[in-house]
């Protein structure tokens, strides 16, 4: 499962190396490479120290779902802010402003296919409206 969706070579600075890459990497290399993005996920030395492979990836993917699921919500506040705001030109879709305002797909997590991520349903208009505004009655206490 993680092999799929592993760190590519591009995001941690290393290069494909092993039988179909021309040479051998050193597991202290591999280390020294995981660790910035496992302490950047929260780990603790000792946590890093005491965790196999499987559960440093596990760790590092989850933090960059979190990450992803996070900019996911401010595109959608910033999307439906702008849209519903009348700054931008009439027929906006705010799907399409969030996938411009994001780089990506929203739902999905950059460097990962979109098959690996879950699919999100988009809503239809009269859905969004009332979940802004039940968004907006929970953040002020009035509509």
């Amino acid at each position: 499962m993680w092999r799929d969706s592993a760190p590519c070579e591009c995001e941690w600075g290393g290069t494909a190396h092993g039988p179909s890459g021309g040479g051998v990497r050193l597991i202290k290399d591999l280390l020294a490479d995981l660790a910035p993005y496992a302490y950047d996920a929260g780990l603790s030395p000792s946590e890093f120290r005491g965790a196999t492979f499987t559960e440093l990836l596990g760790v590092i993917h989850a933090h960059r779902r979190r990450q992803a699921r996070e900019l996911d919500g401010l595109a959608w506040t910033v999307a439906h802010l702008l849209v519903g705001g009348g700054t931008l030109r009439k027929g906006t879709r705010v799907d399409q402003l969030m996938r411009d305002l994001l780089g990506r797909a929203p739902g999905t997590v950059p460097g990962e296919t979109p098959e690996a991520s879950p699919s999100r349903r988009e809503l239809s208009p009269e859905a969004s409206v009332a979940y802004m505004a039940a968004w907006v009655t929970a953040r002020t206490g009035h509509a």
